[in-house]
């Protein structure tokens, strides 16, 4: 089984991004940071400055981290204050992303508005764009992942593809 959820990515002013679940029930808001999202909007492809997006989900405090990085990005991802998982991504390398997670390490796939993460045999994460909202993405996450962790890898992944 897995669990779907739909992400408006800078979905207002305010709003960096919004997280709904398959009923498009709100479930968290991750506000922006303004001067940050902006140096990185027109800067990001150089260097990505260090921004936190933080959202509570089922209890738990998701933080996703990202770190500056001379053309690429970085990130971690905690859950209630513990690392769970980085996401590295190199603008030269192929595959351009990578996912460290519980001991292991997964690629992520981009395409022309899609996304996955996964291993050898296995989507773990799939991230489709929106055909008539293109800031909309409709997430599905496998059990093996908790929703916690994957939402955090896949605003992770969205925030380094925005820039």
């Amino acid at each position: 089984m897995a669990t779907k959820f739909n992400i408006s990515v800078d979905a207002s002013f305010r709003d960096k991004f919004q997280i709904f679940d398959e009923n498009e029930q709100l479930l968290a808001k991750i506000p922006t940071n303004l001067a940050t999202d902006f140096f990185n909007i027109f800067l990001g492809w150089l260097i990505n400055l260090p921004q936190t997006f933080t959202f509570h989900l089922n209890h738990q405090v998701v933080a996703v981290n990202n770190h500056p990085k001379f053309l690429g990005a970085s990130a971690t991802i905690n859950v209630d204050q513990q690392p769970v998982a980085q996401v590295h991504r190199q603008r030269k390398n192929v595959p351009p992303f990578t996912v460290e997670l519980a001991g292991k390490t997964l690629t992520v796939t981009t395409n022309s508005g899609y996304f996955s993460v996964h291993d050898s045999n296995r989507k773990l994460i799939v991230a489709k764009r929106g055909t008539h909202n293109l800031d909309r993405y409709s997430v599905v996450i496998t059990d093996e992942i908790t929703p916690e962790v994957g939402l955090g890898i896949t605003i992770a992944v969205l925030s380094a593809i925005k820039h």
